[in-house]
């Protein structure tokens, strides 16, 4: 395998020699396609995560974690990005999105988020050349060396601290990435409440996030709060609400 291993972290550079599950490579392009292809989806938490990501995201060396297929949604307001590394703890989410960035394409979903912020799809296409590195280790656990890539003007998460089991893994989370942080460095994330259907479909309960929740975390590990809103989602049957937020280092 053309890639560099350090215990249970991979950095694939040769998606080709990657194995690969087939029903969780289909689940991820099936993900892509149903929630960020057709149309942009208003309503759901997405363009409060915009709106924060033109605000306050810095350029610079950019991580994001827990990618899934969508790291080249959240570029969209980004300006003066040099490089962007994507984390997953599926190899194969990321090959999803290593597809799309070896592609021309730029969905109507991209076109209607682009048009939010006054741009074209020539910075879709710019950005796809600014992806570096593709790391899977899990973001919630204890973090490998990553070795040669340093730290991070802008760390994001969307979707994955929300996972953690209970809040004090969560809570967890935010110390994890600090050391990866440079000062004066950026967390911008949303975190997604799970509806009562939801979490007795999957029986993962996440009703402990809450805004208290990330002003703790802010206070406990010294990060400045520079954003911090709960967005209600209406007439969805797996989330109640989205906690949006940006913490500087």
């Amino acid at each position: 395998m053309r890639s560099s291993q350090c215990k249970n972290k991979v950095k694939v550079t040769d998606f080709q020699t990657v194995p690969l599950a087939p029903e969780r490579l289909a689940y991820f392009q099936g993900y892509f396609k149903n929630y960020y292809y057709d149309e942009f989806r208003f309503g759901q938490g997405t363009e409060n995560i915009l709106s924060v990501l033109n605000e306050w995201g810095h350029g610079g060396e950019w991580l994001d974690l827990g990618a899934g297929p969508s790291t080249l949604l959240w570029s969209i307001p980004l300006k003066e990005v040099k490089g962007i590394a994507c984390n997953d703890i599926s190899v194969e989410a990321l090959k999803v999105l290593d597809d799309f960035v070896q592609s021309d394409e730029v969905p109507p979903c991209y076109q209607e988020a682009l048009k939010l912020f006054a741009k074209t799809d020539r910075h879709v296409l710019e950005m796809k050349k600014k992806v570096r590195n593709y790391l899977v280790f899990d973001a919630m656990s204890n973090w490998p060396a990553i070795e040669h890539i340093g730290k991070y003007d802008l760390i994001t998460e969307f979707g994955t601290f929300g996972l953690a089991q209970t809040p004090e893994k969560f809570i967890n989370c935010f110390e994890l990435l600090k050391s990866y942080l440079k000062p004066g460095g950026r967390v911008i994330g949303a975190n997604w409440t799970r509806s009562a259907h939801l979490i007795g479909k999957e029986g993962h309960d996440n009703s402990y996030l809450n805004l208290k929740l990330i002003d703790y975390v802010a206070h406990r590990y010294s990060y400045d709060i520079l954003h911090l809103e709960k967005v209600d989602i209406a007439d969805d049957p797996y989330y109640d609400s989205v906690i949006v937020f940006a913490l500087s280092h």
